[in-house]
């Protein structure tokens, strides 16, 4: 983990999502402070599709600001 410093910034990390269930999800969250957060997530919520999403989180509520299916692959 790294505090981010400044708003420009790049950031990069691998994932491997075995889930067997519809609800699991990997990935990786952008911390500014305790209220303001984005997560960026894999979930599989089906057999042959993975979604990438982006997730903000402010003030005690969680918004998805955007997301794609994507075909279901070992790794992304």
């Amino acid at each position: 983990a790294r505090r981010i410093q400044h708003h420009k910034f790049e950031s990069e990390t691998k994932v491997t999502l075995a889930s067997k269930t519809p609800n699991e999800m990997a990935g990786m969250l952008l911390l500014k402070d305790e209220k303001h957060q984005y997560s960026f997530l894999i979930s599989k919520p089906n057999a042959t599709n993975l979604k990438m999403s982006i997730q903000k989180i402010s003030e005690g509520t969680t918004e998805e600001v955007a997301g794609i299916m994507v075909p279901n692959k070992e790794e992304l």
